[in-house]
């Protein structure tokens, strides 16, 4: 019954929508609760015209339903402090309190009660036993304490141990790997790039570890940055697909090496992709609906996740409604651990009208990630001024940056082989510099050229 699927469209092999019975029996319990229950979305829908608990007598019904924004329950929680309408709960009633990174300049608070927070848990736990994660495993999360706390819940209901720690250097971290026993690794893809750079600078044996499984979230593991995980530790590596606002939603599947396919777990959450009109596509928008959030719930919340929709059977055989992931609709990137937006940076300097212009270079020198600004100066430009630029980007942001001052920007340079820069905005390239003679050569004179104060 569960893999039976109601569709609105009859497209064929996999619509961009898929809801099926047991999802549709779960949302109608969620619709009603929520409907009598919760003060921000019976607003939202009255405003959409529907002011009957009855209304969802068909599936096609759904989809009728108002999309919810993040910049919405932000808004809410602003007017209605502390937690805003969409609480259904009184204040102390909530037993966690989350928030999500603030990226965009404001976060958003996620308060859980305590039957959400459990199911949270359930839905973590079901994720980790697809990726392969068993009752006895040693478990070291090497995201920062505090951050996953349903990581540490899920682990304890498949009665595995957490090995806990505290903020370390990624040579300090491969020592504990290798005294603490730990049999499964949780990381960011970031971080495991910084571990495998440590461990060649210091000749340590990563097939010394006894782990034997990888899982990584919070970051897109491309295939590239998959074989090269596997190649260096010599286990599987797996991913899993979440977010602070709707949690675990789909796990990676790399039987295809071409691309990575995330198959969506049918169970927590209802997912569409829309375009930028809202309706239905291949190519889209990912927008999830939490069937188990009673208390702070989540209907038809467009994720800034652009995604494409799988239309091809997957090399494992699954037949779960399955996509490839592209980016962030807001042009959000991943840089030195953190969730940056380009033209959150690009607004920080043009807000000195002594910079006359500028450039942002990520740079990726063998897994250490650089961040270069490099202002043309303009009138009345002094050094005041570029120590207040390096100061923001430094504490606001948390990046570890230089900043240069040159007389103009003559010129792109190809710091690889394989191609040219790749620009995300007018201000930004990324560039990565391979580990090799050519790689150093052009390099060193790139710097010469371009950095001669």
């Amino acid at each position: 019954m569960k893999n039976e699927r109601l569709v609105t469209k009859n497209i064929n092999p996999f619509p961009p929508v898929i809801i099926t019975p047991y999802q549709w029996k779960l949302f109608q319990k969620l619709f009603r609760h929520v409907f009598t229950k919760n003060q921000f979305y019976n607003k939202k829908f009255s405003d959409a015209g529907i002011h009957n608990v009855n209304f969802l007598t068909k599936i096609d019904d759904y989809f009728t339903l108002p999309f919810t924004t993040k910049h919405e329950l932000i808004d809410d929680q602003k007017n209605h402090l502390p937690f805003g309408l969409n609480a259904s709960l009184p204040e102390q009633k909530y037993k966690i309190l989350r928030s999500t990174s603030g990226t965009t300049g404001n976060f958003m608070l996620l308060p859980l009660s305590e039957s959400d927070y459990l199911s949270t848990l359930e839905v973590a736990k079901e994720a980790f036993l697809l990726t392969g994660i068993k009752r006895g495993d040693k478990v070291l999360d090497l995201h920062p304490p505090g951050s996953h706390l349903n990581v540490y819940g899920a682990l304890n209901l498949l009665e595995a141990l957490t090995i806990p720690w505290q903020i370390q250097t990624p040579y300090q971290l491969l020592i504990l790997m290798k005294r603490s026993g730990a049999t499964v690794l949780i990381s960011s893809v970031s971080r495991l790039l910084q571990i495998i750079q440590i461990a060649g600078k210091y000749k340590f044996n990563l097939k010394q570890l006894r782990l034997r499984l990888i899982i990584t979230n919070s970051e897109i593991l491309t295939p590239a940055a998959h074989r090269l995980i596997e190649s260096q530790f010599h286990i599987p590596c797996k991913e899993i697909f979440a977010g602070t606002e709707y949690n675990v939603i789909a796990y990676g599947c790399y039987e295809n090496k071409d691309d990575v396919t995330y198959h969506h777990m049918e169970k927590p959450t209802i997912m569409e992709i829309v375009n930028d009109k809202g309706n239905h596509s291949d190519e889209g928008e990912m927008v999830l609906t939490n069937l188990f959030r009673y208390d702070y719930p989540i209907i038809r919340y467009k994720t800034g996740n652009h995604v494409r929709l799988n239309t091809k059977m997957c090399h494992c055989q699954c037949n779960n409604f399955s996509f490839n992931a592209i980016g962030r609709n807001d042009n959000q990137i991943r840089f030195q651990l953190k969730n940056l937006l380009p033209q959150e940076l690009f607004n920080t300097i043009e807000s000195f009208k002594e910079v006359k212009d500028y450039r942002i270079e990520l740079r990726n020198y063998l897994y250490k990630e650089d961040m270069i600004i490099k202002i043309v100066p303009g009138k009345r430009f002094n050094k005041t001024v570029k120590n207040k630029i390096f100061e923001i980007f430094n504490e606001k942001y948390g990046l570890d940056c230089r900043v240069y001052i040159v007389p103009g920007f003559w010129y792109d340079y190809t710091l690889n082989k394989t191609g040219k820069l790749r620009d995300f905005r007018d201000g930004i390239s990324v560039t990565n510099v391979n580990n090799d003679l050519f790689g150093k050569l052009i390099r060193k004179i790139y710097e010469f050229l371009y950095f001669p104060f």
